[in-house]
């Protein structure tokens, strides 16, 4: 009884603490629209609904978009004030294009997106809290590391939590997985926590095509214990582990094949295999004539292209270019740029590596900070290093200290890293984007490794003045 109130308690002061600053990025701060994804999702979404606006032809999954739509309809599909949109144009110094214009004011509530996603930040704070209690036991310790890496944390509340793209709700949803996990862990494999998690995997890879390995997680995690004679054989345990979530993204997939005859997640995966590639202007890596031949003329000729030292992004520059000369859909192309782009990494593999280790770098680099803040930056890249770095390490190097829970978030979170920088290490300029999911998982393990290596110590010091 003792142990719930005390629990209560501090469950309500995390909240104040990070409410406090939620609110206070509520009142001065403007949802972020400066990133082209925005725009994407938000016309998914219009898609989804029923509006009439094109295709989007399978470039995005739908687990953001139909988030965008709930919210919108929370807010009674009321518009974004004309006031706000003045604000983002004028302090982000863009020119929203006209034809989202229209939707914004009539019936897309961005404000109303940005508070939900404040609240997914107290929700993970919270969430965090509960799982650095559960393995520490230490209530002022758990705080803490909730603290720093959420609750007060610049990234979340002041950034990523204002985009109006998949970056927040991703990390909420991963933290969700990881309580239920852990809950399994401790309770045991009841069919209630295995559907859950395995309905919740499901809704994560549809928001975030990056965790696509996450569908076998939870089946992993079953299997180990299975193999340390921890549970046993089970059917029923085997398909409430995989069944929820290979429906939903099983069907979004038999979807993209029904509408574009391509058996995809997204039809991104070309172009972006292709991007380690054009970020090196390394062309004649593809077999295609006419592949090679329109990059580059387009890198000489492109405004945007001309004045980048890597441009990455000229693989998207031609893909109307290519749908006419291929006469292909754009899903076609990109499932025809998959096999060029795999053709270019058995061809060149140097380039691919050296495109792939600078992603891998870039994952783990801490974001600059402001220019105010500039004097502190060494300092702050250690410790952000260190707290992204040394639990998983320590795992990875030493993992019979540690649970089977512990080592599959980490073996998990190697697999996701592996998978992002191979599809996507190439052609995306802003790494941070793909670590932030992660990076609370990456901190939790952390605490957690310090705080075991710790109190093994203790231990042994206490035996030894003992003996």
């Amino acid at each position: 009884m003792l142990r719930n109130k005390q629990m209560f308690v501090y469950f309500t002061i995390i909240f104040i603490l990070a409410l406090i600053p939620r609110v206070i990025s509520g009142v001065i701060r403007i949802p972020h629209l400066l990133i082209e994804d925005s725009y994407t999702y938000l016309h998914l979404a219009r898609f989804l609904r029923g509006e009439l606006v094109e295709d989007d032809q399978g470039f995005r999954t739908p687990g953001y978009p139909l988030f965008l739509n709930s919210v919108f309809a929370l807010s009674g599909w009321q518009g974004t004030s004309q006031t706000l949109l003045n604000r983002i144009q004028k302090h982000q110094n863009i020119t929203i294009p006209q034809k989202h214009l229209k939707f914004l004011r009539e019936k897309e509530n961005i404000k109303l997106v940005q508070i939900i996603q404040h609240g997914l930040g107290i929700l993970s704070t919270l969430c965090l809290f509960w799982l650095l209690l559960n393995i520490t036991k230490h209530y002022t310790i758990s705080l803490i590391g909730a603290l720093i890496s959420i609750g007060w944390n610049t990234t979340w509340f002041w950034n990523y939590e204002l985009y109006i793209t998949t970056e927040t709700l991703s990390a909420t949803l991963l933290l969700l997985i990881i309580i239920l996990i852990r809950l399994i862990d401790q309770q045991g494999w009841k069919i209630s926590y295995c559907l859950s998690c395995s309905l919740i995997i499901g809704m994560l890879i549809l928001v975030h095509p990056q965790f696509l390995l996450a569908i076998f997680l939870l089946l992993g995690f079953w299997l180990l214990k299975l193999k340390q004679k921890e549970t046993v054989l089970n059917l029923n345990i085997i398909l409430a582990t995989l069944l929820p979530s290979m429906l939903l993204v099983g069907g979004w997939i038999l979807r993209n094949y029904y509408r574009y005859n391509v058996f995809t997640l997204s039809t991104v995966t070309g172009f972006n295999l292709c991007g380690h590639f054009t970020r090196f202007k390394d062309f004649d890596a593809f077999s295609d004539i006419i592949l090679k031949h329109t990059l580059k003329k387009h890198i000489v000729s492109c405004p945007k292209c001309i004045h980048e030292s890597e441009p990455r992004g000229s693989i998207y520059h031609i893909k109307s270019k290519l749908m006419m000369y291929w006469n292909l859909s754009f899903p076609a192309v990109s499932k025809r740029l998959e096999q060029q782009g795999l053709v270019a990494i058995i061809k060149h593999p140097t380039t691919f590596l050296l495109s792939v280790s600078d992603a891998v770098i870039n994952y783990f680099k801490p974001k600059p900070l402001p220019k105010k803040l500039k004097f502190v930056e060494p300092i702050w890249f250690t410790i952000d290093l260190i707290f992204k770095l040394s639990g998983l390490l320590t795992i990875l190097f030493i993992p019979r200290k540690f649970s089977i829970f512990l080592k599959i978030i980490t073996w998990f979170i190697v697999g996701t890293l592996l998978l992002s920088v191979t599809i996507a290490g190439g052609i995306t300029p802003d790494p941070w984007r793909y670590c932030f999911p992660i990076s609370s998982l990456l901190i939790f393990l952390s605490f957690s490794t310090i705080w075991q290596i710790k109190q093994e110590l203790v231990s042994k010091y206490n035996k030894a003045i003992k003996q």
